[in-house]
């Protein structure tokens, strides 16, 4: 049996049909179905996903009052469906938090670059003046940090930040996943 970190993005992808890594999310979740993988998940994916359906339902919405009510629902219903999943376990490390947020803090400034400018949108490509650090970010590093401390034997992403740390001897012996 292999244990599993499925990250937010894996989440997102396999309830959204219209996402582009639908397919391999699906694909990822039918190992689960069967056995092949046991996931382990953390209050922080969940607080992702949380925040994640509450901007999909203010942008679809504009109303706030409403917004918060479909937000609730659909984490309801997403809650529901992920403990009736076999093979999900919900987990979180027993390493104290100052050792979780030690380690992520280690990992962000040993890949912390320095920043890049871009001519075009990160997501839409369009003309626009855009500065991001050249780094992994505070919440993949959590995420990293989460699944080690898990002692989880894979981390599965489809974000490409992830292969910075594909190779890092502080999350080893775990595998990073990046699709």
């Amino acid at each position: 049996m292999v244990f599993v970190y499925f990250d937010t993005c894996v989440w997102i992808s396999a309830f959204l049909s219209r996402d582009i890594n639908h397919p391999k999310a699906v694909a990822a979740f039918e190992k689960v179905k069967h056995g092949d993988y046991t996931v382990l998940v953390t209050h922080h994916v969940l607080s992702e996903i949380l925040d994640f359906l509450k901007k999909e339902a203010v942008v679809s919405l504009k109303d706030e009052r409403k917004a918060e009510l479909l937000t609730r629902e659909g984490y309801a219903k997403f809650s529901i469906r992920l403990l009736r999943m076999p093979n999900v376990v919900m987990k979180n490390p027993n390493a104290p938090i100052r050792d979780i947020f030690h380690r992520s803090f280690l990992l962000l400034f040993k890949y912390l670059r320095g920043m890049l400018r871009r001519d075009d949108c990160p997501v839409c490509h369009s003309a626009f003046s855009f500065v991001q650090p050249d780094t992994i970010f505070l919440s993949d590093a959590l995420h990293a940090t989460l699944a080690w401390a898990l002692n989880c034997d894979l981390f599965l992403t489809f974000d490409k930040d992830f292969s910075k740390l594909a190779n890092e001897h502080l999350l080893s012996p775990m595998k990073i996943d990046v699709q």
